[in-house]
């Protein structure tokens, strides 16, 4: 019987197509965002890692007061001494996320890769799909080269052959024999991850605190992350058992009493997904209040058209139908509507996630593991079902069949039934309204964060600059005199190509995502406390041109001194903000000819310049407190030579950058073809990039307000032109017993003007609780800023007043005569 329902149901939609593609197109987009977005959260947010017991698995970190709150990795002295020696772990691992050039191809190239320890195959419990994984002499300093690979490189580059097992990749320009495949499935710790080296840990490390290793581990059965956190505890006084040294001229003991070293653990998936977990959350919620307001919509729409057809079902049920067989028929075209709505809203959904793996820049961890799996269609069921039933619930709560056979006989007895009915439909448009000021209210405050970040000072100068990176290859360039030739060889090339003012070469480049070198510094006649003095403060080695490249202005001193490429320089320049907080003194008047060092037996180092500060990290944190070694620096001595391989190149233009691109490319392939050129860019796209998170979400949250802004117009333009609908013969009468057409606008007016404000009101409240959610990604406004709450309160009035007005002017405009003549 219902079946048969159906067929009625899809003619009568088919008679009304205006009304029919309008629904479902509406139902079919808020589906469509709700499920997309969902599966992005359920597979970042919610899915377990793709690997056995995966809430065992956790990830190794450290704090220490000079941190500041902030948290490391592992170092090789730490993950030695818990690997070897804890009691709550089946196994331990250590990883480092890094990029190697893949040289033997016709282009070299830069893949992401990461080298790990023989027992993150076991820590992860994953097989390879052939060949095997690392073994602990593959570990060993002396031994072949070796490299796993990812399924997506085995079919890229060798197009899934089977005897890729024993082929070689040559990798920094070594030879590296190829031992396995690891499956499609294991994308760690990157989904861009495509290569897996070997950790070749030096038994004469001179620094073995450096805290660059991401460990990870599996606990054993009912060890809570306390019970792990409290074991690896207790072995850090054991440190000096396993290392006498921490670094040159500094024993382990030592060490230890300098940083109050403490352990923490967290669940690994909580590590991979990092902080993109809010922005995720706020969009999926805003995605639900567009749903909500298209489904207020559509139900407000069918209630009207409900109310049209009562005639209709009125004849149904004198011909004999019942009250069950008249409700569903109109419970039929609820679930063809929001069956349409839905499969319109999967495709939709499957677009915009290849769309978003495609153009967006925003960081988002497993975002190439997002599909419509069975939890996505499940939601989307329930999604389906819940349309139908809010659709088709109002019409047949308030249609209903009890006096149907009085609308056949043109009596009147309705009228309690119909201001119930307008009841129902102002509450449906004060929902609209209420959830469009939330959704704009969010957006007004991120497009405010949005304009803010745009008008931080950066503290340099993006515009006519390119940046690009290199990485150069231990073999070919084993010692500091080797690579520092081939910079000033470079540089050379580079200042050649015409439109190219000066090329600058630092080891971090502001605003990009590479992990910046951090380092204690004891300052000379500093007055700082302890904790201050020693907070670890970011490093950059630079050239004296990289200043001039970026347009970083020198405040006080000089540039540092070229020396020759076999020398160490003993020269160092520090920022403004390293100068106020460590010598309180943000001229620099008095900084320059101070000394510091890192280490108690490396060398002094002394000012000679004071720059600007710059935001190198992130607009929205505060200036770096940087410390600006040469690429040659002694700051280490000269058992721990400083000799960045990693390096960003920035090129100051007089033409636009994209114009010098492919010379630099070419300049760069001509000095040593084994170097490839990757994350080459204007420092301006840098900088737009580095703003990405928030224009997402600004973007989205635009995209989402507009929708609702544009629902909540037209929900109060229904509501009001079927009020003047249903009260043409009462205005007729008004205006033929003398009230002015002016008047009779305005009464309607203030009626939907009415249901606008108690909407802004009630919409307050949820505003409230998003924006509070909204807090971490503000910048440069409160997320209850009066301004931006008033602004979107006119606007969101202004547009309810212009939806209102129009038919309340064509309500004026009734010719009393003709109405009342028809009645």
């Amino acid at each position: 019987m219902f079946l048969q329902h159906l067929r009625y149901g899809f003619r009568g939609l088919r008679k009304q197509p205006a009304f029919t593609a309008a629904a479902v197109l509406t139902l079919g987009l808020g589906i469509g965002a709700t499920t997309a977005i969902f599966g992005v959260v359920n597979t970042v947010l919610l899915e377990p890692l793709p690997y056995p017991e995966p809430d065992r698995l956790v990830g190794l970190w450290h704090t220490f007061p000079a941190a500041k709150g902030g948290e490391f990795p592992a170092s090789h002295a730490t993950y030695t001494v818990y690997h070897q020696l804890n009691h709550v772990f089946s196994d331990l691992a250590a990883h480092v996320e890094t990029a190697v050039n893949l040289t033997d191809g016709a282009a070299a190239e830069r893949v992401a890769a990461d080298n790990a320890t023989a027992s993150l195959f076991s820590v992860l419990r994953v097989k390879p799909l052939m060949g095997r994984v690392f073994t602990a002499a593959d570990e060993q300093p002396g031994h072949p080269a070796v490299v796993l690979i990812s399924d997506g490189m085995w079919r890229r580059r060798f197009g899934g052959s089977t005897d890729v097992l024993g082929r070689e990749l040559r990798i920094d320009d070594v030879a590296h024999q190829i031992i396995g495949v690891l499956p499609a499935s294991v994308r760690f710790p990157r989904d861009e991850t495509q290569l897996w080296l070997p950790v070749v840990f030096s038994r004469s490390d001179p620094a073995p605190i450096g805290f660059k290793y991401n460990a990870i581990g599996r606990l054993r059965p009912g060890v809570t992350l306390d019970a792990g956190a409290r074991d690896l505890q207790t072995l850090v006084p054991r440190l000096v058992d396993f290392f006498a040294s921490a670094a040159p001229g500094v024993s382990m003991q030592q060490w230890l009493g300098w940083v109050d070293l403490r352990v923490a653990v967290h669940p690994l998936r909580d590590d991979i997904v990092g902080d993109i977990g809010p922005v995720l959350w706020v969009i999926f919620g805003t995605i639900g209040f567009v749903l909500l307001a298209a489904c207020a919509n559509i139900a407000n729409l069918c209630l009207i058209r409900a109310e049209g057809r009562r005639r209709e079902l009125a004849v149904h049920a004198a011909l004999g139908a019942g009250r069950t067989e008249v409700l569903q028929r109109l419970l039929a075209e609820g679930v063809i509507l929001a069956s349409l709505g839905a499969v319109l809203g999967l495709g939709l959904a499957g677009v915009g996630l290849h769309l978003l793996r495609q153009i967006t820049t925003v960081p988002i961890p497993r975002l190439a593991g997002v599909s419509l799996d069975a939890k996505v269609l499940g939601l989307t069921v329930l999604l389906t079902a819940g349309v139908a039933l809010v659709t088709s619930a109002l019409p047949i709560l308030k249609v209903g069949t009890r006096n149907l056979a009085g609308v056949l006989r043109g009596s009147s007895r309705g009228t309690t039934q119909g201001r119930d009915r307008r009841r129902v439909q102002r509450g449906l448009v004060v929902t609209q309204v209420a959830l469009a000021f939330v959704l704009l209210t969010a957006c007004a405050l991120m497009g405010r964060t949005f304009v803010a970040l745009r008008s931080v000072d950066l503290g340099f100068e993006a515009e006519r600059a390119l940046t690009f990176r290199i990485a150069l290859p231990e073999v070919g360039y084993p010692t500091l005199p080797a690579t520092m030739a081939f910079y000033q060889r470079l540089s050379e090339r580079l200042a050649a190509i015409p439109g190219v003012e000066t090329v600058g070469i630092a080891s971090f480049l502001p605003l990009q995502r590479e992990r910046r070198n951090t380092m204690t510094i004891q300052s000379e006649g500093s007055d700082l406390p302890r904790d201050e003095a020693t907070a670890a403060r970011p490093l950059v080695n630079v050239s004296p041109a990289y200043f001039r490249s970026l347009g970083i202005p020198l405040v006080t001193g000089r540039l540092f001194h070229d020396v020759p490429p076999e020398q160490l320089s003993t020269e160092v320049m520090v920022s403004t903000a390293y100068a106020a907080k460590v010598w309180n003194d943000p001229s620099g008047l008095t900084v320059v000819g101070r000394r510091i060092r890192m280490i108690p037996t490396a060398p002094w180092l002394t000012v000679v310049g004071v720059v600007g500060s710059i935001r190198d990290e992130s607009l929205d944190r505060p200036v770096s407190q940087v410390v600006y070694l040469p690429l040659n620096s002694a700051a280490f001595g000269d058992s721990l030579p400083s000799v960045p391989r990693a390096l960003g190149v920035a090129v100051r233009t007089s033409v636009a950058p994209e114009a010098v691109a492919a010379s630099v490319r070419r300049e760069v392939m001509a000095a040593d073809p084994r170097i490839p050129v990757y994350d080459l860019r204007p420092m301006s796209e840098g900088v737009r990039r580095s703003m990405a998170r928030t224009s997402f979400t600004a973007l989205l949250l635009a995209i989402a307000a507009g929708v609702a802004l544009a629902l909540g117009a037209v929900g109060l333009y229904g509501v009001v032109a079927y009020s003047v609908s249903t009260r043409k013969a009462e205005i007729g009468l008004r205006i033929a017993l003398g009230a002015a057409p002016a008047a009779v606008t305005r009464a309607l007016v203030r009626q939907g003007t009415a249901l606008a404000v108690l909407g802004v009101g009630i919409g307050a409240v949820g505003a409230l609780l998003l924006t509070r959610a909204l807090g971490a990604l503000l910048f440069g406004v409160s997320p209850t800023d009066p301004l931006m709450w008033g602004a979107t309160a006119v606007v969101l009035l202004g547009v309810a007043l212009g939806a209102t007005w129009w038919p309340a002017r064509r309500a004026a405009r009734v010719a009393p005569a003709s109405v009342l003549s028809a009645e």
